[in-house]
C-alpha cells in the first residue's frame, strides 16, 4: 500500500510539480504514474488513478504495482460501505470476480488488497472500464467505473522505472535499413 496508504496520493487532487520534491510524477492518459524517490537506484514506483467528487470527497483510488504473478495493489474506497459483502471488480463486460475483502479501513477510507494475473492484466490493457461494485451500509449498489485509458502505458513505464534506469530510458527510433548502392 505504497502512496494510497500513507495518504500522500489522497490529500491532493492534482498532482504537485515533480521539481517541488523527489517524488516522480507522470500522467499517462487517466493514470498517474508516481514514483517515491526519483534518485534512488531501486525506486519504488506504482500507477494509479484517484477519483473525488468536485467538493473533494473521495470517491475511489486504484494503485498497482508490477508482480512477478501480474499486478498487485490497493483499493480505496470511502467510509459507509457494508464492509462485510467485500467489493466486485469487473474488466469491461467479464463477469465480475468473486467479492474482494476489505482488510482494513484508515482515515483515507476502506482498503481492499488487489491481484491481477496475467490473463486479467492483458484484459486490463486492452480493456475500456474497470468496474467497481459495492454496497452501502443501507444495502444501496454503489457502483463506479474506472477508465482505463491510459492504463498500459503507465503499467509499461512503472516496470521500467523499476527495473532501472536502462530499461526506463525511452526507445529511440528504429533507423532506416541500411541499404547497398
Amino acid at each position: 500500500m505504497w502512496a494510497l496508504a500513507a495518504g500522500a496520493a489522497m490529500a491532493q487532487t492534482a498532482p504537485a510539480p515533480a521539481a517541488a520534491s523527489n517524488r516522480l510524477v507522470e500522467v499517462h492518459g487517466d493514470w498517474q504514474v508516481v514514483c517515491a524517490d526519483k534518485n534512488r537506484a531501486a525506486q519504488t514506483c506504482s500507477f494509479l488513478q484517484e477519483q473525488a467528487t468536485k467538493t473533494g470527497q473521495h470517491l475511489v483510488a486504484v494503485e498497482l504495482r508490477p508482480s512477478s504473478a501480474g499486478l498487485t495493489g490497493s483499493l480505496v474506497m470511502p467510509f459507509g460501505l457494508e464492509l462485510p459483502r467485500g467489493v466486485t471488480l469487473q474488466i469491461d463486460a467479464t463477469t465480475p470476480t468473486p467479492p474482494v475483502a476489505f482488510a482494513t479501513c484508515i482515515y483515507t477510507g476502506c482498503i481492499a488488497q488487489l491481484s491481477f494475473n496475467r490473463t486479467q492484466v492483458a484484459a486490463l490493457r486492452k480493456g475500456t472500464d474497470l468496474k467497481i461494485s459495492a454496497f452501502a451500509n443501507d444495502g444501496t449498489p454503489i457502483n463506479l467505473t474506472v477508465p482505463l485509458k491510459g492504463f498500459a502505458e503507465a503499467e509499461d513505464r512503472t516496470g521500467g522505472l523499476i527495473a532501472g534506469p536502462a530499461a526506463a530510458a525511452p526507445k529511440p527510433a528504429a533507423a532506416a535499413p541500411a541499404t547497398l548502392q
